[in-house]
């Protein structure tokens, strides 16, 4: 048997490995898992896969919220008879509306912390704290914007017409 080595790829420990042979490439981990067939090409369109989740996400955060204001124009109704003033209702409305996307974001993160504690140390899983902050702040204005869109509604509600009168 001649005395020659064939390997796809060597790992080593050491920073400093120096190669021998003109035929044969040095890289550093990343780099190599970069190389790998497929990866980034998987890499992409889970980032696609995400960035579509967050944006069909937001929409029904949205509509959830204008659907739930909506519903409440009867109620507004029967505050505005009563002499309150429609600016205590729409500040009322957009508290509710933050404190329930503040809720549903803190529920969020702690059922995401919990299961990145028991899942099994070999499935990997990374939180970008750059893309977190940016899932956070789109939801809070996604939210706000679901409880702005009715706030003509309520400040025109005339309270006759919305209770049946």
């Amino acid at each position: 048997m001649p005395d020659t080595f064939t390997a796809s790829g060597i790992i080593s420990k050491s920073a400093d490995f120096k190669v021998n042979n003109s035929d044969l490439k040095t890289y550093t981990a990343d780099t190599f898992i970069q190389k790998l067939p497929g990866y980034s090409a998987q890499n992409s369109t889970f980032a696609f896969m995400i960035g579509f989740l967050f944006v069909i996400s937001l929409i029904v955060i949205a509509v959830f919220l204008y659907i739930l204001t909506m519903q409440k124009i009867p109620n507004y109704a029967i505050l505005r008879a009563q002499g309150v003033p429609a600016r205590t209702l729409v500040k009322t409305t957009i508290a509710q509306a933050l404190m329930l996307v503040s809720f549903g974001l803190i529920l969020g993160g702690v059922l995401t912390a919990v299961t990145a504690r028991f899942m099994p140390l070999g499935v990997p899983m990374i939180f970008s704290a750059g893309l977190s902050i940016a899932v956070v702040i789109g939801i809070l204005l996604t939210g706000l914007l679901g409880a702005i869109v009715p706030v003509r509604t309520i400040l025109k509600v005339d309270p006759v017409t919305a209770i049946g009168g």
